[in-house]
């Protein structure tokens, strides 16, 4: 019984010691590049789970501080193109930044897959359209940390074209 024992601790032990689990951070900083209002990201679907476009929001939003933008305060999800131009009188920013999520399952049994769609558009101060960003992919779960990080860093290149161009 001792030995049961010890070997399912030694187990847990190991099992334990190969989860791996990251720990980041980031500062912003005052007059780093442009200053993008950060508007809300929301779903576009009943099957998108609102954690996942919760998440999926920090995680752009700490992705955009990494890559040197500076974040102005939210706004709420109601907002619209006309209420951000009016709080372009409040706050000084360059861009306002707003998306959507959305994800599609296929129903079939034998051949289960999800598709992802993310879009972002990106405003002027004054309300005018400078851009959209969008990305797709087909995935058994779309819910996974490492290809979502990875994916709000080419989301982040991709604005960074847009607003270079």
């Amino acid at each position: 019984m001792k030995k049961i024992l010890i070997i399912i601790f030694c187990l847990c032990l190991v099992s334990c010691s190969q989860n791996e689990f990251q720990v980041r951070s980031v500062k912003q900083i005052q007059g780093s590049k442009n200053k993008i209002l950060f508007g809300p990201i929301s779903n576009r679907d009943y099957k998108t789970p609102k954690a996942f476009v919760n998440d999926f929001r920090d995680l752009l939003a700490f992705e955009l501080i990494r890559s040197g933008y500076q974040l102005i305060s939210e706004i709420d999800s109601t907002a619209s193109i006309q209420s951000v131009q009016n709080t372009k009188n409040s706050q000084e920013f360059d861009y306002y930044l707003v998306g959507v999520v959305s994800i599609h399952a296929n129903e079939r049994l034998m051949d289960k897959k999800d598709s992802l769609f993310i879009f972002l558009h990106l405003y002027d101060f004054e309300g005018h359209l400078v851009g959209l960003v969008n990305s797709s992919f087909d995935a058994i779960s779309p819910i996974h940390p490492e290809r979502n990080r990875f994916l709000a860093n080419q989301l982040i290149h991709s604005l960074d074209q847009v607003i270079q161009k």
